[in-house]
């Protein structure tokens, strides 16, 4: 498979991450956040509340991905990349899993329900609450939530693991970034530093099998690290591919 970007360390796939993991190896770290089959028919067709006042329900069902597939299928799919992306990494490699809770018909659905599927071929050996400034969901009748998960999980029996991430502490205080690239979703740098910085070495390789406006990249990047990522949508590889031509410190404002 040809990259869609190969160039000074980073390198972008455009397609299914689980067609690429067979060309890939020596992987030490997987920092990514999937889709979290909250979009298509689930959007709602008249906003209310916060989202009455901005366009972020118009903006990600232009540019967003439209995951709206049965819970079960998608739970199931998200062990299956999961499980596939193991092939790809090092015995000491470390997995930071984002998700968060979700809601189906007043139910709560927790994340950590789908990263304990993920043992034999990962180990959950963390959960780290990022904690964001505010919430839009303030008209859903519960306590509206302002945090998500970063659940580490490891390969194996040893890991890597440099000391000073210890002062990061296990709840992060990381406003949620704004717009990236046209992505409804975008990662805030910061998280992704903080993985990068606690569980790699300098020059290691950092995947991000969902890499959307490719933050991750920039992470590891700016933190001395090599980095792939994959993406399934050519539009937000494009947008990447042209910010990383134009210098990758163009991704700190991001």
């Amino acid at each position: 498979m040809t990259p869609y970007y190969d160039r000074d360390g980073i390198t972008i796939y455009c397609g299914d991450c689980r067609d690429v993991f067979s060309i890939l190896s020596g992987v030490s770290l997987i920092v990514t956040s999937p889709p979290y089959n909250q979009l298509g028919s689930r959007l709602p067709s008249a906003p209310s509340g916060m989202h009455a006042e901005t366009n972020w329900i118009e903006n990600t069902k232009a540019v967003g991905y439209w995951d709206d597939a049965d819970e079960h299928e998608y739970q199931r799919w998200i062990l299956n990349v999961m499980a596939d992306a193991r092939s790809c990494v090092t015995d000491d490699a470390s997995l930071c899993f984002n998700h968060k809770c979700r809601w189906r018909k007043k139910v709560l659905l927790h994340p950590i329900d789908i990263v304990r599927t993920f043992y034999p071929w990962w180990t959950l050996r963390q959960e780290i609450i990022w904690r964001r400034a505010g919430s839009t969901t303030l008209n859903a009748k519960l306590f509206a939530p302002n945090d998500e998960r970063i659940y580490w999980c490891v390969a194996g029996k040893e890991w890597i693991w440099n000391q000073d991430g210890a002062s990061f502490l296990s709840v992060w205080d990381i406003p949620q970034d704004r717009v990236a690239g046209g992505h409804p979703c975008p990662f805030p740098p910061e998280l992704e530093k903080r993985c990068v910085l606690a569980l790699s070495r300098q020059d290691d390789i950092v995947l991000d099998p969902f890499a959307g406006s490719c933050t991750t990249l920039m992470a590891a990047k700016l933190s001395g690290r090599r980095a792939i990522g994959i993406e399934i949508n050519e539009d937000y590889c494009k947008i990447a591919a042209e910010r990383l031509r134009q210098g990758v410190l163009a991704f700190e404002d991001s």
